[in-house]
């Protein structure tokens, strides 16, 4: 698919590079016991040692260390009291924007202009519209993301903080539905919390890391729709 290179396309590309120095420069500032912690999280840590399936894994752990500090200041909070970086600039609206990001799982609905995924984010009951090569122009209508997303400043998209994980496997959809039921009441109240949004994200992304380690199949769209009712 074509991408229409529009001016809101031209202002994505521009953030998506902002953030990609800035998670550079977060992922150095990371203490190896941290990252270990993350990793012992996520399942990733075994005798010890960090063992990843593929590349991939190695971003999704490191999204999840910078966005879920133990210490009393998060990661992105130190580096904003650091950096010497004007107000206005770029790089602290968009560490700003990190800083409120939130963990979701969106259900794609359409794509538009090769980067643009307009999907539903399930925890929040509210439709989003992502700024995304990737999702813009492969995305297919039903499927289920796992994402970090942070609002673009001045815009009504959002953006991924880097590290998307796509619920493909028929099994992997099966375990997400039934994990989401057991925040139900939060979720269709509305009244999800952060720390209940937090234990979502380290139970849903440990359980989507073993899908390349599984023999299953992949799922049909309509398999991600039956999943959550």
């Amino acid at each position: 698919m074509l991408v229409e290179k529009d001016a809101d396309y031209e202002r994505y590309v521009q953030l998506r590079a902002v953030s990609k120095k800035l998670n550079e420069e977060l992922t150095r500032r990371l203490q190896k016991k941290e990252i270990y912690r993350c990793g012992k999280d996520l399942g990733l840590l075994r005798k010890k040692t960090l063992v990843f399936s593929s590349e991939d894994d190695v971003g999704v752990l490191m999204d999840y260390c910078i966005n879920n500090s133990s210490g009393k200041k998060s990661c992105i909070g130190l580096y904003i009291e650091q950096s010497s970086f004007e107000q206005a600039s770029d790089e602290m609206m968009m560490l700003r924007a990190l800083r409120e990001s939130f963990f979701s799982i969106c259900q794609v609905h359409r794509t538009e202009k090769g980067y643009l995924c307009y999907a539903e984010d399930i925890l929040r009951q509210q439709s989003v519209a992502l700024a995304d090569v990737g999702f813009g122009s492969s995305a297919v209508p039903g499927v289920l993301i796992a994402a970090r997303l942070m609002k673009m400043p001045a815009s009504n998209y959002y953006m991924t903080t880097g590290a998307p994980v796509p619920i493909r496997e028929k099994w992997a959809i099966d375990a997400v539905g039934t994990i989401l039921r057991k925040f139900t009441h939060p979720i269709e109240s509305g009244n999800l919390s952060n720390t209940q949004a937090n234990s979502l994200s380290k139970q849903l992304i440990r359980l989507l890391l073993r899908q390349d380690n599984e023999n299953t199949r992949l799922a049909d769209p309509e398999e991600h729709e039956q999943a959550l009712r």
